[in-house]
């Protein structure tokens, strides 16, 4: 996914049956995110398929048992309720209602259980990970099966046979052929300096968009991605500039190492999510400054662009209304969900969630584990953005960061919330 990055080496085809290098892909990936719910409420309701957000809005839940609708339905809103954090400033009825938008509920009977293809999916992602010309590895609750992206036709017979060798049913099996994607990020023509420091605005040198403020405990932290720091997935202590590069506010302190993941005579690298964070305690505030830090603010431009369009937003912020706020969190979101991000290149952007808890390999040689698809304009420069749902004029649910694009393609992608808590600690953005 990288810019400039060798492609790896060539890797053998190694069976499924190989030993993982760590069991820990296998217990810890997705607790957090949308594929941990779904195991969660399948263990209530063995039929659970998963569910999504259909395109007029309504809320879809897939059975391998049409006679489980009701209690799916019931253990999956319980469970979904979790995913949420809010502000204090947000009243019980109106988060009730982001939680849970949906005016109409639909199922659909399909004919794999979401625990059936998960265990597949953990039986053949080590071998996966480890197979020259796979990308990606997802299980797809729309299409009820595990899909497999590859960058070249002559790596899907080894995908059926790993999956054959892990017991998965061919019908349980969606390979597809698809471009690597490439971390948004530039390396010149930064933005202005803009103080307090928000979401949206780009940052220096990396030339990447600040993910926003946050808190982590009484730490004032400053996120964007890894890959936009001085040294990728791992602690360095550098320090970062805004606006010039005289102007240091804050010095790396999270940016956890990347972990082994593969088989044991293959090992590949493996992130949680593409994201760091920098201690501000010290930033720089000028007698021009009236505050240099406040958390829950994201840049607002004077007007979006939709994924349909695949077309750059403004850039220009808004006079009368210059930001979003961050009243709200959700670690996970649906497919079909309606997200907007602001970057430093592509400025304001909307489109919708296609797939979620994607295994991505990125060209910098690490695989980062259970991203989401979006169908979002977004170029180099953009990775940082924050990603998040608008609730109304002026709040927003913030859900992630994105940090690569697919050329040629209309996707974005995008470590949610749910895998940046797990490399950043509990933090909040609000």
């Amino acid at each position: 996914m990288a810019c400039d990055d060798a492609a790896s080496p060539a890797a053998p085809m190694l069976s499924a049956s190989s030993r993982p290098v760590k069991a820990e892909y296998q217990a810890q990936e997705h607790d957090a995110s949308l594929d941990g719910s779904f195991a969660k409420v399948g263990s209530v309701v063995n039929s659970f398929a998963g569910a999504w957000i259909d395109e007029d809005g309504s809320l879809v839940i897939a059975l391998a048992s049409m006679a489980d609708s009701t209690s799916a339905r019931d253990a999956f809103l319980e469970e979904r309720s979790r995913a949420y954090r809010f502000s204090e400033k947000v009243a019980a009825a109106e988060a009730a209602q982001l939680r849970a938008p949906w005016s109409r509920v639909k199922f659909v009977r399909v004919t794999y259980a979401f625990s059936d293809l998960q265990r597949w999916k953990i039986a053949m992602a080590p071998a996966l990970i480890s197979t020259e010309g796979v990308s990606s590895i997802d299980v797809d609750e729309v299409h009820n099966a595990i899909s497999v992206g590859i960058s070249s036709a002559r790596s899907a017979d080894a995908v059926l046979r790993i999956g054959r060798e892990a017991g998965a049913p061919r019908g349980a099996l969606r390979v597809i052929e698809e471009v690597a994607a490439v971390e948004a990020r530039q390396s010149s023509n930064l933005w202005s300096r803009h103080r307090p420091l928000t979401g949206g605005f780009e940052l220096g040198p990396s030339g990447c968009t600040i993910t926003g403020s946050a808190y982590r405990v009484f730490e004032p932290l400053l996120v964007t991605n890894s890959h936009c720091t001085a040294t990728n997935f791992s602690l360095d202590g550098q320090s970062i500039s805004q606006g010039n590069g005289a102007d240091t506010w804050g010095f790396e302190v999270i940016d956890p190492n990347r972990y082994s993941c593969g088989t044991l005579f293959n090992w590949k690298s493996c992130r949680r999510a593409d994201v760091a964070a920098y201690n501000v305690s010290g930033v720089t505030q000028l007698p021009v400054d009236t505050l240099a830090f406040q958390v829950g603010l994201i840049a607002r431009t004077t007007f979006p662009s939709s994924g349909l369009s695949q077309a750059a937003g403004s850039l220009a912020i808004d006079q009368t209304t210059p930001y979003w706020y961050i009243q709200a969190e959700a670690q996970s979101v649906l497919v079909g969900t309606g997200v907007h991000k602001v970057g430093r290149t592509t400025g304001w952007t909307y489109g919708t969630v296609t797939q979620t808890c994607v295994d991505r390999q990125s060209s910098l040689s690490t695989w980062i584990v259970c991203s989401d698809n979006t169908n979002m304009f977004g170029q180099g420069g953009d990775s940082g953005s924050p990603v998040f749902i608008v609730n109304n004029s002026v709040s927003v649910t913030f859900v992630g960061t994105l940090f690569a694009v697919v050329p040629g393609s209309p996707t974005a992608v995008m470590s949610n919330l749910g895998q940046m808590k797990q490399d950043l600690g509990n933090v909040r953005f609000f």
